[in-house]
């Protein structure tokens, strides 16, 4: 079955088509780069409406699939609560360096076992989050986006750092011991 998605308006909370740019309703600019709409999608049995981080319909329980098979867990996951395309720039980017710096090197490879470790911890606690929608605007805003431009400058050893001072942020705010 194939799953209807939406963009819900902030402004307005009107629901638009996903192709939409802007709210049929208020003409706020809504566009894949913008924070002004949530995605959401329509579940293919019961109709029922479910933030787009969620895999299982609230109202009837029926479970749709994810999109890939990602392995940058934590990056993911922001990016899926905030309404991103599982290939948006962002998760191409971090994949991308993860397959061209971590994954062609001992130390890397090492590095991102541990971190596949972390995220199984990690991620059902940001999901289970209240405020999961504002943590992961926090969490893209002062850890993912400065990691995209040391990436795009080349500095490979500063953008290593920047994640692991966010998976140590995360770590702390959810009281599991650092590795």
């Amino acid at each position: 079955m194939a799953t209807k998605w939406m963009k819900t308006c902030n402004s307005c909370r009107f629901d638009n088509p996903e192709d939409s740019s802007k709210c049929n309703k208020c003409g706020v600019k809504i566009d894949k780069m913008d924070r002004d709409f949530v995605w959401r999608w329509f579940c293919p049995q019961c109709s029922g409406k479910n933030m787009g981080g969620n895999y299982t319909c609230f109202n009837c329980g029926f479970k749709r699939q994810k999109e890939s098979g990602s392995n940058c867990f934590l990056t993911t996951t922001v990016c899926d609560i905030l309404g991103k395309d599982d290939n948006c720039l962002t998760l191409s980017k971090m994949r991308a360096f993860r397959q061209n710096n971590l994954e062609t090197n001992t130390d890397g490879r090492l590095l991102l076992k541990e971190y596949k470790e972390i995220s199984s911890h990690i991620v059902p606690k940001i999901l289970e989050d209240m405020n999961k929608v504002n943590l992961c605007r926090f969490l893209e805003q002062n850890y993912i986006n400065p990691i995209i431009e040391l990436i795009d400058s080349n500095q490979t050893e500063s953008a290593i750092s920047g994640y692991k001072c966010m998976v140590e942020f995360l770590l702390h705010k959810y009281k599991q011991p650092s590795p």
